[in-house]
């Protein structure tokens, strides 16, 4: 029985690896952008923005930034106003009011960061935990989103989608939690990843610095 399970895992992993993707090679690392800065709850938020006319909002995921959509932007921005934020604890936004990472905490800040930059008509592109606001944020406020972008998106109840998970996933976000900072430590490009954080079954957060 042990060597049939042995046999399974090696067999998932080696099909893990024959799916993957393989990676763009022409993707440009460069990151042409003046950070600009708005205090919302309390804290300053970064993000940075191109173009003119009706905004395009891009929300990043877990342990990204708004370095995730560097290259998207500028494209987008010919015939719009293409913003890019760095969500609360992520990438050079600062850490939530009291390390709060909590899912409404998130979206608090949020809410009030279209509000103050008021941001009309807006169009939500999402990815990840991004997407998850990203839509709380159509379901409140269907008058103000345009359209709903996802990418790689958030679509079910947290318990069913971990179950769908890989054995890789799954002993990544295991050791995300087990050991804070490993997401920065194995950057093979040493682009700094968000510090984030993780809420486990009993409620623990782990926090990358």
């Amino acid at each position: 029985m042990t060597k049939t399970l042995f046999t399974i895992l090696i067999a998932t992993l080696f099909m893990d690896h024959v799916n993957a993707q393989k990676p763009e090679k022409n993707i440009s690392a460069l990151f042409p952008y003046e950070m600009k800065t708005i205090e919302v709850n309390g804290i300053q938020l970064k993000y940075y923005e191109r173009g003119t006319g009706d905004p395009v909002l891009f929300l990043h995921g877990i342990p990204t930034s708004s370095y995730l959509w560097r290259n998207v932007v500028p494209i987008v921005a010919s015939d719009s106003r293409a913003i890019a934020l760095d969500l609360a604890g992520y990438g050079q936004s600062d850490l939530p009011a009291n390390t709060d990472y909590s899912f409404m905490s998130q979206y608090s800040y949020l809410e009030n960061f279209i509000e103050k930059m008021q941001l009309h008509n807006v169009t939500l592109v999402v990815n990840d935990l991004g997407s998850a606001l990203g839509i709380k944020y159509a379901v409140n406020h269907e008058n103000n989103v345009r359209a709903l972008i996802m990418v790689e998106s958030v679509f079910m109840p947290a318990h069913d989608w971990h179950k769908q998970l890989t054995i890789m996933q799954k002993m990544m976000f295991s050791m995300f939690r087990k050991y804070p900072g490993m997401a920065e430590k194995n950057d093979s490009n040493q682009k700094p990843y968000a510090r984030y954080g993780i809420e486990d079954g009993n409620n623990k957060k782990a926090r990358c610095k």
